[in-house]
């Protein structure tokens, strides 16, 4: 699983791009876009899948509630090695379109655990 640190980087940027988003400030929001993309781009495709996991459960929140945080992390991210992976680019692409990016991410912690 993505080291806790490495996942509250992400929601720092998520929620800072979010914030000049909201505010329809344009400039600024490519910048922090790019910020986030480029940090995004420096994880390990495994730490980028395991972000999307997360992300997607605290979307979604559709897990087994019996099972262990680390068992739900792994059901997830065996559920998207089921249906194929895209490149990095792309899953990274597929996260940062989502404007609650942050709140996704911030639920998914909860949910498994850190």
């Amino acid at each position: 699983m993505i080291a806790v640190n490495k996942i509250n980087d992400v929601i720092k940027l998520a929620q800072a791009k979010e914030d000049i988003y909201n505010k329809n400030a344009d400039t600024p929001w490519i910048v922090l876009n790019s910020k986030l993309e480029q940090y995004l781009n420096g994880l390990t495709f495994d730490e980028v899948k395991s972000l999307q996991a997360i992300m997607y459960l605290g979307r979604d929140k559709d897990y087994d509630k019996d099972s262990t945080p680390q068992e739900i992390h792994d059901s997830q991210v065996e559920y998207f090695d089921s249906l194929g992976w895209n490149t990095k680019e792309i899953e990274i692409d597929q996260m940062i379109g989502k404007v609650p990016f942050a709140d996704y991410l911030i639920n998914g912690k909860t949910i498994v655990g850190l």
